[in-house]
């Protein structure tokens, strides 16, 4: 019944942004600057004040350099609900910027900063203006079609995060363009001649720092660019480009502003780095590098975390990542040298590790109970039982970072917005093991403490701490006196305070001069609490973090350009080399420099949706289908928190000429439930069904179809924790009438038919249902571990959903129908670059039989929101599609996928990306079948169910996601299907085949 408008409303919502979750349930605030408008929960107004009070200095900032003004207020949303800390901006449907209060942890590029809330606005408002700019002849396309036309859109993923982080770098006094995390990665892929070509910078690039390929790349070759070129030519770029209407991956406006294509200058700065760090290695004498007193743990593998040793510090435990899975290792010290690793378990966490009483403790994100946050993941303490390979979660919403346990008591750093504390509970047995909280210090406002380490005695804690513009520097806490001692202020940034086994030193990680060039290189020192003198304990070139330490060994990540790769060494080995540096007397806890506050304070209002429903843009598009295509616009928009979306669509069909529109609406303002609105209007060819008497041919027939739906979706929700459950119900009005009159001698109804190959056949029905629908439709869906990413090139995990369609006659329906689906899928993968998949379903339709039968068998449109072709229509690649149709259904499919590619090159500076390039065999088979109902002229004969009945295809599809500009990968697949069987009859020989070019997955 609703087979198009179902496509419809899935091809409308692509056009909205996938978007951060936002709790209803909290108090939602909006201030507002000269600029800018703040929604905020209200938990955080020190935040939002805080932010108000940065927002236009950058603004001044950022507007200056590009020479180029929004020409409305932009959207920020400042939310806590994750213990990360990022942010994004986007220009559709409005300017719009989403901030997280949460503080970088330490050890990462992004804690190199300053003012954390500065750095974050002028990153984010910088995409903001480069993506607002508009010029010259792209001003029509803008005003006609508005926010989708963004001509700074179509640049390069690195030119984007490189601009950004140009910004945040030189408007501020650090930034990641000056992290040393950025300049060591830069070191050890020179030193390893790993410099990627320009086509790979991009957020899909397959190899080390994946992801950060866009942003580590991009924010060198600006900042070659400002220094061979000057500063000013990177913004004279973004506005020539943003004034033409040629692409800037053809290189016109690079040659125009810098006299020479972006791949020429991508080489000359490959060429200057390399230079660069041949003149640092040679002026640089190491002992590590040339006389090297570690041994790689295993090469080729990545180490997310500092390790732990066990008791005897005869083992050591590792955090990994090995080909793209995260693993829990344990290695030998007693073992030989090339010995393999021995895997505990495959759990995902890059927390530091804790060893005590044979468990590993450790924290990771974990979905908050609705009874601490709605919505939110937060990060909480598990165990690892090293006995039983268990793994078990002690807390729930706690927020902690850097978990210590010392006699059953766990010492860690709470985060709570973007405040820390040092706290201290009793260590639980579970998540029902509810414990006192003691808050042994408390930071100052955006001051983040890192990484507590507590004495073999028990009586000291030291820790990390990042004062805001200031420093990360150590401290030590008297957890007796509470007296609070800074133990360095050398103007650097120092990590990872771990106590020596007789409690006499600490050791640390930390960035600090090295050669001529003073270039920073983070490496590991010693520092003695008696005499206050700083050794240094390695001297590294690329870098060396995350350490560990036992009374003999000391465990390590040495950085290469594939990461961190786990290193071991002897304490006694490790060469000592005293360096200068210098202390603080003990000062009180609160005696401890506070950052200044100039907070706005603005007056607050409660949140409103305002003028952002407006309708921001005009999206075209075109599609087609192996019988059909369609050109058309969507329009729509959201508000801030997405608590309310909208999008209407106008279409045109071709084969014949149809028109037809739908426009939908949710709403995520209630906790825990989305309620949904849409209609639709359009005619619907039902092909060949009419006759004419005396006339050996039929008539194509069409209707008006017009349609509402109303429903509601809903995750199921057990003891306050979400279970592998949803529900969706819908109810759903349908009106068919015909377009136009019946021609003279048509008839409708019931008869006698004579056909051309001298079949006759009484009590067959001549035309379909004309009338109303009334129903409802319900979804109770089941999945285990379903997970899908962009870094994975098939789905694992099962899912199984059950479809009940209802439409009586005592809603006021025509007809009376009663629909039941059962289906089910799941993915295996079973190597690196191979996965099989599954798909089945069973449907039955037991009412009032329908002319046009319930359920559709054939084509190869996929489960993607673009291509989907409703809930009673299945693929059968090989036939056209809606190639059968029945009452029931049984179809099925299998597939084996191999993946060719992890990450292909674009094409030079296109922005265009593909990202698991894969071939995947299949077959498909199944069969519609009829019950109960009379012969028509669109289906002669009634098919019953038969096992000799089946239809068979197989074939194969060349697939890949395929990143275009600013946007998410979509998946794009090139397939031919030939049928072996048909209806029962073997047709390998025959020519039934169908070659299609489709978006969206097969299943």
């Amino acid at each position: 019944m609703l087979t198009i408008a179902s496509q419809i409303f899935s091809l409308a919502l692509t056009a909205q942004l996938y978007l951060p979750t936002f709790s209803p349930r909290a108090d939602w605030k909006t201030i507002e600057t000269p600029h800018f408008i703040i929604h905020y929960d209200s938990k955080i107004t020190e935040a939002a004040d805080r932010l108000a009070d940065r927002v236009e200095p950058v603004y001044q900032k950022i507007t200056k350099n590009f020479q180029w003004e929004p020409s409305s207020k932009t959207h920020i949303v400042l939310s806590d609900f994750t213990d990360d800390a990022n942010g994004l901006s986007t220009p559709i449907p409005y300017n719009t910027i989403y901030l997280y209060a949460a503080p970088p942890e330490d050890g990462s590029a992004l804690d190199y900063y300053d003012d954390w809330l500065k750095t974050l606005i002028t990153h984010e408002f910088t995409h903001t203006v480069h993506l607002d700019q508009v010029g010259g002849l792209n001003k029509i396309p803008r005003a006609l079609l508005g926010r989708v036309w963004v001509p700074n859109g179509l640049q390069q993923q690195w030119a984007h995060e490189g601009l950004a982080m140009y910004e945040e770098t030189y408007e501020t006094t650090k930034g990641r363009g000056r992290s040393p995390a950025v300049k060591m990665f830069l070191r050890a892929v020179n030193k390893e001649n790993k410099f990627i070509h320009i086509d790979r910078a991009t957020y899909w690039n397959d190899q080390y720092p994946y992801g950060n390929s866009a942003y580590w790349y991009g924010i060198g070759f600006h900042q070659f660019l400002a220094d061979q070129y000057g500063a000013q030519k990177i913004f004279d770029f973004s506005k020539a480009n943003a004034s033409s209407i040629v692409p800037s991956f053809f290189n016109f406006k690079t040659k125009e502003i810098y006299g020479k294509s972006f791949h020429r200058l991508w080489e000359e700065w490959r060429e200057k780095e390399k230079s660069q760090w041949l003149k640092f290695q040679k002026e640089t004498p190491s002992q590590f590098e040339s006389r090297p007193y570690s041994r790689p743990l295993q090469e080729n593998i990545q180490l997310l975390s500092a390790p732990a040793f066990n008791d005897k510090g005869d083992e050591v435990f590792l955090s990994v990542s090995d080909n793209g899975k995260n693993k829990i290792l344990r290695a030998r010290l007693n073992s030989k040298d090339n010995s393999p690793l021995e895997k505990i378990a495959e759990i995902a966490t890059d927390s530091r590790l804790f060893y005590a009483n044979d468990h590993l403790y450790y924290t990771k994100a974990t979905p908050a109970p609705t009874t601490v946050a709605l919505y939110a993941v937060y990060n909480d303490l598990w165990a690892l039982d090293l006995k039983t390979k268990q793994e078990k979660q002690l807390t729930e919403g706690l927020r902690l970072r850097d978990p210590v346990i010392f006699k059953k008591n766990v010492y860690g750093v709470r985060i709570d917005g973007f405040k820390s504390s040092l706290i201290k509970f009793p260590l639980p047995e579970s998540i029902k093991d509810k414990k006192a909280i003691d808050v042994l210090f408390k930071a100052d406002g955006f001051d983040v403490i890192s990484k507590p380490n507590i004495s073999p005695d028990g009586k000291l804690l030291t820790f990390s701490m990042k004062v805001e513009n200031k420093n990360r520097d150590l401290y030590l806490l008297n957890l007796e006196t509470k007296k609070l001692t800074r133990l360095t202020n050398d103007g650097f940034e120092d990590h990872d305070p771990i106590f020596s086994a007789n409690g006499n030193e600490i050791y640390f990680s930390s960035a600090k001069p090295m050669g001529p060039s003073k270039t920073l290189v983070p490496n590991l020192f010693a520092l003695n609490l008696k005499t206050t003198q700083t050794t240094q304990l390695t001297d590294a070139l690329t870098g060396i973090q995350l350490p560990a330490f036992s009374k003999t060994h000391s465990a390590f990540g040495y950085f290469k350009a594939s990461g961190f790769e786990p290193q071991i060494a002897k304490i006694s080995d490790l060469p000592k080399k005293l360096i200068k540096t210098e202390s603080e007397k003990s000062v009180s806890a609160s005696a401890l420099e506070k950052t200044p506050k100039t907070l706005a304070h603005l007056k607050a209002k409660p949140y409103s949706v305002g003028s952002t429903l407006w309708p921001h843009y005009l999206l075209p598009f075109f599609f087609f289908t192996e019988t059909n295509s369609a050109v058309g616009g969507v329009i729509g928009s959201h508000d801030p928190l997405n608590f309310h979306s909208w999008s209407a669509i106008g279409y045109q069909l071709f084969g014949p000429n149809r028109p037809g529109g739908a426009i939908e609406y949710s709403y995520r303002g209630f906790p825990l439930i989305t309620l949904s609105l849409g209609s639709f209007a359009m005619i619907t060819d039902y092909g060949n069904i009419l006759a004419v008497p005396g006339e050996n041919f039929y008539h194509r027939y069409y209707e008006r179809d017009l349609g509402a739906v109303a429903g509601y979706s809903i995750p199921i929700y057990w003891n306050h924790r979400p279970t592998a459950f949803s529900l969706s119900q819908n109810l759903f009005f349908e009106k068919r009438s015909a377009l136009l009159k019946w021609p003279t001698g048509v008839r409708s109804g019931k008869g006698t038919a004579a056909f051309t190959d001298g079949v006759t056949i009484n009590n067959i029905s001549f035309s379909p249902e004309e009338g109303k629908f009334w129903g409802i439709s319900s979804k109770l869906s089941w999945s285990s571990g379903l997970r899908q990413s962009v870094e994975d090139f098939s789905p694992s995990g099962s899912t199984i959903s059950f479809n009940l369609d209802y439409s009586p006659k005592a809603l006021g329906s025509d007809f009376k129908i009663l629909a039941t689906t059962l289906s089910a899928k799941t993915y295996q993968k079973i190597a690196a670059a191979h996965a099989l998949a599954f798909e089945s379903n069973i449907g039955l339709q037991w009412e009032d039989p329908l002319y046009q039968r319930t359920y559709r068998l054939g084509g190869s449109l996929g489960a993607s929101p673009i291509s989907s072709v409703g809930r009673h229509s299945y693929s059968l690649r090989g036939l056209p599609a809606s190639y059968f149709a029945g009452e029931g259904l049984v179809q099925g499919s299998a597939e084996y996928r191999y993946r060719l590619f992890n990450s292909l090159p674009g094409f030079g500076t296109a922005p265009l990306w593909f990202k698991n390039l894969q071939i995947a065999l299949f077959s498909d088979g199944g069969q519609t079948y009829d019950w109960k109902s009379s012969p028509t002229l669109a289906q002669r004969f009634v098919e019953k169910f038969n096992w000799t009945r089946f239809t068979m295809t197989a074939g194969a599809e060349l697939r890949s996601d395929i990143s275009f500009a600013y946007a998410p990968p979509l998946t794009f697949r090139l397939g031919y299907g030939k049928a072996i069987y048909l209806v029962g009859q073997n047709v390998a020989s025959e020519k039934v085949n169908e070659t299609y070019f489709q978006i969206g997955a097969s299943f």
